[in-house]
């Protein structure tokens, strides 16, 4: 399938999301039929390593996909998005590890970033305990990757955040810990370690994952697997996120069309200002995609990046992901009442928005502060 195709199937899935969101969001959970129909259409593995029968497309390709998807569901989308990234996380770790993980072709996994538990250093791997937050889609998952600080050497080992890769089976999901305001879908659950054994080939020192020299960095010769770390890792997630904020336009206009003011019988698409709002919208959200679709040029051209694109990137992915809220926020403001509807869509939208925009990496304060910090450096 050419990757054109990809986001072709992608959209045939768009009218099926809208029709499971509501229950998506309700459950806390991606339908399990669907999510099988999506592996099935080989939108799980986009970025799995042929070697192990995925499809290796680009980033582009990828953002394009979880976009498409996301005009249906943002929480189909986000959990596409961070399982599809997981799987080409996963080629930083050993041959061997790699063999274990994808040992099962249609592997899916979640994961935990923050170093909120401890992992003990031991010749031959680490003791792991503790709980990490916003697992999404696990549920779903084979696997769960998780990030814990170890504080003393062994073995001449360094320390800081260590990344593990643990069997599903060997964590405690605690099924209570997801009730939230939006992304209800996503499932993004608590797991818990007590004392799990994490042998060392599947550990890999964070840090250097984080500048693509894991122990499986190498393993792999396309250009997918040169793309930097980081930089993919924060701005796949602005794709569900803008992909949601087309949709909701779409909701936006199409809405704004038909309204009569109750009082006049006047058209609202007549008047001038319902016109500016759409625009301004249409305008913020087009720009997002611009910025986006910038950022994965860079991210696909299989070289290093260089110091200043380290910090554009994160830059542009936040700021991206504030247009499109603020360009939600807006169509809120300017839809009247039933807006609030829990039967309209774009309520869902707006708060799938928000929510989604206070992931840690997404922040503009802190994207901008560092992107600034750089850009007014004395030069050498």
């Amino acid at each position: 399938m050419s990757q054109t195709s990809f986001t072709e199937a992608a959209g045939n899935y768009q009218a099926r999301l809208r029709e499971h969101a509501d229950s998506h969001e309700a459950k806390g959970v991606v339908d399990t039929d669907l999510f099988k129909d999506l592996r099935s259409a080989g939108l799980l593995n986009l970025v799995t390593p042929k070697l192990y029968g995925g499809q290796e497309v680009s980033f582009s390709t990828l953002s394009e996909v979880i976009s498409t998807l996301a005009g249906g569901c943002m929480s189909t989308a986000w959990v596409s998005a961070v399982g599809n990234v997981h799987n080409w996380m996963a080629t930083g770790f050993s041959a061997s590890a790699q063999d274990e993980y994808f040992a099962d072709p249609d592997v899916f996994s979640s994961a935990s970033f923050a170093p909120t538990g401890r992992a003990t250093m031991q010749s031959d791997g680490l003791i792991a305990n503790g709980t990490w937050s916003f697992l999404s889609g696990v549920d779903h998952a084979q696997w769960v990757f998780l990030c814990g600080l170890v504080t003393e050497s062994v073995d001449g080992r360094p320390t800081g955040p260590w990344f593990m890769m643990i069997p599903k089976d060997e964590v405690v999901v605690d099924d209570d810990s997801w009730h939230v305001v939006g992304m209800a879908g996503t499932g993004s659950k608590d797991v818990t370690l007590k004392n799990v054994f994490v042998p060392i080939h599947r550990a890999a020192h964070l840090p250097s994952l984080m500048i693509n020299e894991g122990p499986g960095h190498g393993i792999h010769h396309g250009d997918l697997f040169r793309s930097p770390f980081h930089a993919a890792l924060v701005a796949i997630l602005a794709s569900p996120i803008y992909g949601t904020g087309l949709g909701a336009l779409e909701q936006f206009r199409a809405y704004t069309e038909q309204r009569v003011n109750k009082m006049t019988g006047a058209k609202q698409s007549e008047q001038a200002a319902s016109q500016l709002i759409v625009a301004e919208c249409a305008a913020a959200i087009d720009a997002a995609g611009l910025v986006l679709e910038r950022n994965f040029k860079v991210i696909d051209t299989a070289r290093p990046i260089t110091a200043a694109e380290a910090v554009r990137i994160p830059r542009d992915t936040a700021y991206c992901v504030r247009l499109v809220t603020n360009a939600t926020n807006t169509m809120m403001s300017n839809a009247g009442g039933n807006s609030a509807k829990l039967s309209n869509p774009l309520q869902r939208a707006w708060r799938d928005i928000q929510t989604a925009a206070n992931h840690a990496a997404l922040s503009w304060p802190n994207s901008a502060q560092a992107w600034g910090q750089f850009a007014l450096k004395p030069q050498a």
